[in-house]
């Protein structure tokens, strides 16, 4: 008889063991696919759990925006962003869905995850190419086996004669011919495009991904239709200290926006009327949610890389922003002029210019290249002037 309950218990032990081994290979096989990526996921959310409710979600209007938002909300793991819900966060508390959601707009990742879709940066959202379809390949129009946009994109990549491509979740993949774009047509358009997305084959973009691989105290611009009252808002100034009031230049901006533009000129000037404002940044882009956004200028409080542009400012995808100017910018003003100089190029050379001049305490620089040096000057009646630049010929700390 205790032979029999020996026999009894050292198989309910060993029936036990195998749950336990199963369960820890389980737990060991959903751990590995919970593993952190290093890349956001296009098109789909495998994870559910709990939602953080975070103020820079609520702000967050783009991929870029929500994948910071979750680099500086503490706990959070992971992040989602789609049109329809905007951005949501996501606690370390997760398991897989049964089912991934998947749509075309759809965007994901963990809160170090940045964006390594080779020519993401020139897809376009609700735009469907008509027509131009290459040959049926593998007996389907459309390759209903390809479950995102970035797979289509690279199916381009390998295929001959491929140059663009359109994906949707019901439509599946559809590779194009060189004319594609002609037959470009816009969601609303038509009952058209509802939740798809298009694009050149991913080595004939040339611009670059907005999605840094590292974390910076740095926000890009919304990209969606309105933007333009959204930018007027404050990021959360007070309670992150991340970013200062961003606005937008008004105006459109030649090419990239060079160095003396009007809007480069306005930028500068924001941030110098804003003490907070440590660095300003002008952004011209035609980005991949619809038609191209006016240029939008960007103040910052704590940036964590900056040039000064003497010659030309960068955008927004290089992570290089102006420093603050001390000068008074737009303006000229009257005082006791000693003498003036014409041809001077910039305003730094006409600051230099008057440091080294003997009783000098002011200098306008005019956009027809004089500088003007004066021993005194009432800065109570300065008087606007279009990209004049007026100043000390020092530059204290604070005014920097």
């Amino acid at each position: 008889m205790l032979t029999f309950l020996a026999a009894l218990v050292l198989l309910v032990a060993a029936a036990d063991a195998q749950v336990v081994l199963r369960r820890q290979a389980d737990i060991g096989h959903k751990s590995r696919r919970l593993q952190l990526s290093s890349c956001w996921e296009w098109g789909v959310r495998q994870f559910e759990g709990d939602e953080l409710h975070a103020p820079l979600a609520k702000q967050a209007t783009s991929p870029s925006l929500c994948s910071m938002a979750a680099r500086e909300t503490p706990g959070a793991s992971r992040w989602a962003w789609s049109p329809e819900t905007g951005c949501v966060l996501m606690g370390w508390d997760l398991q897989l869905r049964d089912y991934p959601l998947r749509k075309a707009a759809m965007v994901s990742g963990t809160h170090d995850s940045y964006n390594c879709a080779q020519g993401a940066a020139c897809w376009r959202w609700g735009i469907d190419y008509l027509g131009h379809d290459l040959p049926r390949k593998n007996g389907f129009h459309d390759l209903p086996h390809i479950q995102s946009a970035e797979a289509c994109s690279k199916e381009c990549e390998s295929t001959s004669g491929c140059f663009h491509w359109s994906y949707g979740p019901e439509w599946g993949c559809s590779l194009k011919g060189k004319d594609a774009p002609r037959g470009a047509r816009r969601q609303g358009e038509r009952g058209c495009c509802k939740d798809k997305v298009s694009g050149p084959k991913p080595s004939q973009c040339t611009r670059q991904n907005t999605a840094p691989p590292f974390p910076v105290n740095k926000f890009c611009s919304p990209s969606f239709p309105g933007a333009r009252e959204a930018a007027r808002g404050i990021w959360s100034v007070l309670d992150f200290g991340l970013v200062a009031d961003t606005t937008l230049v008004e105006f459109q901006v030649s090419g990239a926006g060079e160095y003396g533009s009007q809007g480069y000129y306005q930028c500068q000037a924001a941030c110098h009327d804003d003490q907070r404002c440590k660095a300003f940044e002008l952004r011209v882009y035609d980005p991949p949610y619809g038609d191209a956004q006016p240029p939008q200028c960007m103040l910052y409080d704590a940036p964590e890389y900056f040039t000064v542009c003497s010659t030309s400012f960068v955008q927004c995808s290089s992570f290089v922003m102006c420093r603050r100017s001390c000068h008074v910018l737009n303006k000229k003003c009257p005082g006791r002029q000693m003498h003036s100089r014409r041809q001077v190029d910039s305003a730094d050379q006409c600051q230099n210019i008057c440091k080294s001049t003997h009783g000098c305490v002011w200098f306008n620089h005019l956009p027809s290249g004089d500088c003007q040096l004066y021993s005194s000057v009432d800065q109570h009646f300065c008087t606007y002037h279009p990209a004049a630049t007026a100043g000390k010929p020092r530059c204290s700390d604070n005014d920097l």
